[in-house]
């Protein structure tokens, strides 16, 4: 099923929305997110990226607001490395 995550660093929102295996990414504010990331983009970056794991993103001052699971869509459903 399609994810809609919203992500909140710097100026303006970005939404990541996943939907028929593409990723597509825009400017603004989602209506209904499954997930909102708020905090410092190096942290938010390694989380979508994998280089973090949720904890240690939410230890370096990311808030994550909704279903965390939504993540795995974003970066494959694969694990971060440790």
């Amino acid at each position: 099923p399609p994810v809609e995550i919203e992500v909140r660093t710097g100026d303006e929102p970005i939404i990541i929305r996943t939907h028929d295996g593409a990723i597509r990414i825009s400017l603004g504010v989602a209506n209904d997110p499954d997930t909102t990331l708020t905090g410092e983009a190096r942290p938010i970056m390694g989380l979508l990226l994998g280089l973090l794991e949720l904890d240690a993103a939410q230890a370096a001052g990311v808030r994550l607001d909704g279903d965390p699971t939504a993540l795995d869509r974003v970066r494959g459903g694969s694990p971060a490395a440790a």
